[in-house]
C-alpha cells in the first residue's frame, strides 16, 4: 500500500514552476518540479498550500514530489 504524504508549500516560482514542499513528517524539503504541477492540473502552486503528494525514487537529482493533490485545511 502505497504511503500517503502530506506537507506545505514553503516556497514556489511561478516564473518556473519549481518549489518546494516540507512534509509533515519533518523529513527535510522535497523539490517539486513543473512537470508534476501540470500532471496534477493544478496550474500552480502557492506558498502555504496544503498538498498531498507522492515521492518519486531518488535518481541523479535527488528525489522529487509526483502524484500532487490539495487538501483541504478546516483553518
Amino acid at each position: 500500500m502505497p504511503v500517503m504524504n502530506f506537507g506545505t508549500v514553503v516556497s514556489y516560482s511561478p516564473d518556473t514552476g519549481r518549489g518546494l514542499i516540507a512534509p509533515d513528517s519533518g523529513a527535510a524539503p522535497i523539490p517539486v518540479t513543473p512537470a508534476a504541477v501540470a500532471a496534477a492540473g493544478l496550474g500552480q502552486l502557492a506558498e502555504r498550500q496544503r498538498v498531498g503528494f507522492d515521492i518519486a525514487p531518488a535518481n541523479d537529482a535527488g528525489s522529487t514530489a509526483v502524484n500532487l493533490w490539495t487538501t483541504w485545511s478546516g483553518r
